[in-house]
């Protein structure tokens, strides 16, 4: 696990994304079956005053999902060869 965390994540807003995509992919160590993966949502929300998504934030991590996504899905095409 702690492979997944020694490089810098590539995005600001995804990173979440991109650490989910790297345990799954094995980016530096074996991958992680699905299985191994528990969601469990949030009881409470705490809204931070001031902590605001504007419009450019919100363009850049759509722009951040979609390169992470490309990333997750060159890795896995090259593990299945």
């Amino acid at each position: 696990l702690r492979a997944a965390i020694r490089e810098p994540f590539h995005s600001r807003w995804v990173f979440d994304v991109e650490l989910l995509g790297r345990l799954l992919t094995g980016e530096g160590a074996a991958p992680l079956d699905r299985d191994r993966f528990l969601e469990i949502p949030l009881g409470e929300w705490c809204d931070v005053a001031g902590s605001k998504l504007g419009l450019p934030s919100m363009v850049r991590s759509g722009a951040e999902l979609f390169a992470v996504g490309a990333r997750i899905n060159r890795a896995r095409a090259k593990s299945r060869r």
